[in-house]
Parts: C-alpha cells; structure tokens; sequence
C-alpha cells in the first residue's frame, strides 16, 4: 500500500503540468529552478546548513547545497543547490531522494513511472536511457538513469544500487532537475 501511495504521488506531482518547455516549470516539493531559498528558508538556516556541492569525490566550490529532510510531503530528503557566492540564493538544481533499503526493485518501479510521467510532458526534449552500470566511484554499486535533456538543462532520474562492500548508503532513487548554468559549469570542473 506505501508503494502504491508513493508511486500516486510522485505521478500527481508532475501531472499539474500539461507540457513543460522551461526547465522552470518542474517542481520538488514546492520549489522550482529560479527561485530564492529566501522564500523558504531564513539565511541563517541557508548559511548554517550550506556545504559545498561534491563531484566525483571532490568538493567545488562553486557551488553550495542545502539538504532538508524534515516537512517533506513526497521525498524522504531534497538537496537545493545554489551558486557559493549568490547572495539572493537562486536555486540552481533540485533533487528530491527516497531511500529503499534493501528493496531496489521498488525503486525501479518508481522510476520507471516517473519516467513515463515525463515523457507525457515534455514533447522537445532529448531523452538518453542508460541501463544499469557500474557506479563510477564504487567498484560493487550500479546505478540505472534516464536522462532528459532540455536545451543545456536537464532531469535526471536514477536508481543507485549501492553494495555494503562499498558503502553504508541507501538504495535510493534520485529525482534531480539542473539548470543550463550549472551543468556548463559541472562540465568545466571534469
């Protein structure tokens, strides 16, 4: 009944949309891409939980993030990230995580109706389905995304497998929406 629920409402939840065109025009929980942490957060809960985004292993200081895992209505946690030295705090991705622990299957069933969500919405986007593959830190974990690019923006959604040979981490599915300054900026950094 919980996974009939949590599909329902991560379905629900793009369906408000009739076809996306901007990036903009998804939300996580209530927030979109272009917004201010400002008007869901005080700035000195912004700075007090701010970090710097990691990449690969590696922290960059570009970029800063904030997670929020409390008063969420659909995902277990979501992860906000936003330009270090932006003072009006611009949210520039989102990624809203559930965690499966020891239930991988049930993340693929989600994410594959999200997938199929997305796909109702957003006519002009160029779609890249990856199987499930290695994770690229982690020599025992795989991971399983699809893609869908708009312009230089992109929402990516993924299932991580992690091993216990490699991590402590949760199986989770990752529900992520970046914008086109971000990811020119997470190429740069490779």
């Amino acid at each position: 009944m919980k996974r009939l629920l949590l599909i329902l409402i991560l379905t629900f939840s793009f369906q408000s949309l009739t076809k996306a065109d901007d990036i903009r025009d998804f939300e996580i929980e209530g927030m979109s891409i272009g917004d201010s942490l400002l008007d869901y957060f005080t700035e000195k809960k912004i700075e007090k939980e701010r970090s710097f985004y990691m990449l690969g292993g590696k922290y960059l200081d570009g970029y800063s993030k904030i997670s929020i895992k409390e008063n969420n209505k659909i995902y277990d946690s979501v992860v906000l990230y936003f330009e270090s030295d932006d003072k009006s705090y611009t949210i520039q991705a989102i990624s809203g995580r559930n965690y499966f622990n020891k239930n991988i299957n049930e993340c693929y069933k989600i994410q594959k109706n999200i997938v199929n969500e997305i796909k109702t919405i957003m006519d002009s986007s160029e779609i890249i389905v990856d199987k499930k593959k290695k994770h690229s830190r982690l020599p025992n974990s795989y991971v399983t995304s699809t893609y869908f690019y708009l312009n230089e923006s992109d929402i990516t959604i993924s299932c991580y497998n992690f091993s216990k040979k490699d991590t402590q981490s949760i199986d989770r599915l990752s529900v992520i929406v970046r914008t086109e300054k971000l990811n020119i900026y997470l190429r740069a950094t490779k």
